[in-house]
């Protein structure tokens, strides 16, 4: 059993959990900080993660509040975020367990302060692409389209996330993004657990989602 421990859009409220409970993997699906002091709150983060030493593996992927990084540049990310392992189109492995993490998100208008990784429907369609059909654990900023995504405007997740979702049938995808649908989901004809971490946006800090893995491939989340 992987006891899988899961955040997501804390945007620098870490130290607002009342306590972290053990686990053998903590993943963070983006937004650790604020598209406004995003730098500050990425080396805080970062000495918070440093601190959390029951877990043996912190697996990390940004999400469009964090305006500080390049992109580009997923050594420097690494570097500053010295405390994970940070996946940027890229797997990680647990005892035969793949896990695959990707930041990239639908851009949203250019009046939306919080762009970072936000990119265009053919961009995002090539780095999904990139997903290999081993994946066990997805972990997204965004939800898929019409998967725990609905805001005001409508189903924000991207489509060619769900495509992607669709056809590599990892157990589980984890994401945040969309702060109102925070749950879990399944979809007709599709055996993955869908798990929204993201945090409300209520006066009360949600915890940690937990989420246990079999090695049979079967979930349970708390």
């Amino acid at each position: 059993m992987l006891k899988i421990v899961a955040i997501s859009d804390i945007h620098g409220g870490h130290e607002r959990f009342k306590s972290m409970p053990e686990g053998d993997v903590l993943i963070v699906a983006g937004d650790f900080g604020n598209w406004s002091n995003s730098s500050t709150l990425s080396v805080k983060f970062n000495e918070w993660l440093g601190k959390q030493t029951q877990y043996e593996h912190k697996l990390i992927i940004c999400g469009n509040h964090e305006t500080r990084f390049n992109a580009n540049d997923v050594e420097e990310i690494q570097k500053i975020m010295s405390n994970g392992t940070y996946l940027q189109d890229s797997s990680y492995e647990i005892d035969g367990v793949k896990i695959w993490g990707t930041p990239w998100h639908r851009k949203r208008g250019c009046f939306y302060n919080a762009s970072a990784f936000g990119v265009n429907e053919q961009f995002l369609e090539k780095q999904f692409n990139l997903m290999p059909s081993d994946v066990n654990i997805l972990v997204t900023h965004p939800p898929p389209f019409g998967v725990l995504d609905l805001e005001r405007a409508g189903n924000i997740g991207p489509l060619t996330l769900l495509n992607a979702v669709q056809n590599i049938k990892p157990n589980v995808h984890i994401f945040g993004h969309c702060h109102n649908t925070r749950g879990t989901a399944k979809i007709k004809d599709l055996s993955t657990m869908f798990v929204n971490v993201a945090n409300t946006q209520k006066k009360d800090f949600a915890q940690p989602v937990i989420i246990e893995y079999s090695y049979s491939n079967t979930v349970k989340t708390n």
